[in-house]
């Protein structure tokens, strides 16, 4: 996949971009080239972590840039922000962004030059339109099935101007309790009890450039904790309410990543020895 086949990048949310695409190294050079190119980039929910290390001329994308995720407050409520290796208010922050938020649990998206971000499951609409917007304001360019190359013009939203073209939608929050059943499963339903056993760094730390499969490998839990961690993420799934044939499917898709995951009782015992 490369940035000269596609119009646009959108990440959507969940919690699983915190372990992986956060520090994946394929995702970070393909939003860099996307945002070079000068092609807009979206982001929802959690997802405004996969910027972590997103850098463009040596600083980071964010860098002065008005800029939502998932609030403190909301993972608060959710009760996973001791789960979490990080909390995406505070790492935009700490990145040199402009954070704003809505009340927990509304609609709000905002657009800074290229980059769209939104607040949190309500704000997928609204960051999905302004993405388009944005595409639709782009230069004409070749059709992707000549086989040529598109060439884009400096668009109208270039960052040198960014202040003067930077747009909020929001509305009406919607509390958990008026929320359809089936809106939140899907957004927090990815690996939120890894941390509990993932020796990451609790506090900001450089790019590893990881790949997912060396971030597995880095978890290094035996087989116990692994009956431990899939428990946990079944009690998740059965707090918000997901059918038992997804819960199944997800399980299954979990189950997928245990040969990664698991080590034998005679690699732990070598780990530990430094052998």
């Amino acid at each position: 996949m490369t940035a000269a086949h596609f119009d646009a990048v959108f990440y959507p949310g969940g919690h699983g971009p915190l372990w992986d695409l956060a520090e994946d190294r394929t995702s970070i050079a393909l939003i860099e080239s996307f945002y070079a190119a000068g092609k807009p980039v979206g982001a929802v929910c959690h997802a405004p972590a996969v910027l972590r290390h997103v850098t463009i001329d040596g600083q980071p994308l964010v860098r002065g840039k008005r800029v939502t995720g998932f609030t403190n407050s909301e993972e608060a409520a959710v009760q996973l922000t001791t789960v979490v290796p990080f909390l995406v208010e505070d790492e935009l922050k700490r990145l040199g962004g402009r954070y704003e938020q809505a009340a927990d649990w509304a609609s709000f998206a905002i657009t800074d030059g290229r980059l769209v971000t939104g607040q949190n499951p309500a704000s997928s609409t609204a960051s999905a339109e302004a993405l388009l917007a944005l595409h639709a304001a782009q230069p004409a360019t070749k059709s992707r099935t000549s086989g040529s190359e598109a060439s884009t013009a400096s668009p109208p939203w270039s960052t040198t101007s960014s202040s003067g073209c930077s747009s909020t939608t929001h509305s009406t929050p919607i509390p958990p309790s008026a929320r359809r059943e089936d809106a939140s499963p899907r957004q927090v339903s990815n690996s939120t009890s890894l941390r509990s056993y993932a020796k990451a760094p609790a506090v900001p730390a450089e790019c590893s450039g990881r790949s997912m499969k060396e971030s597995h490998d880095r978890l290094n839990i035996n087989e116990a904790q692994w009956r431990a961690m899939v428990a946990d993420f079944r009690k998740t799934l059965d707090k918000f309410k997901v059918p038992t044939k997804e819960q199944e499917e997800l399980i299954t898709i979990v189950g997928g990543t245990k040969k990664d995951i698991v080590k034998p009782a005679s690699a732990l015992t070598r780990s530990a020895g430094g052998l």
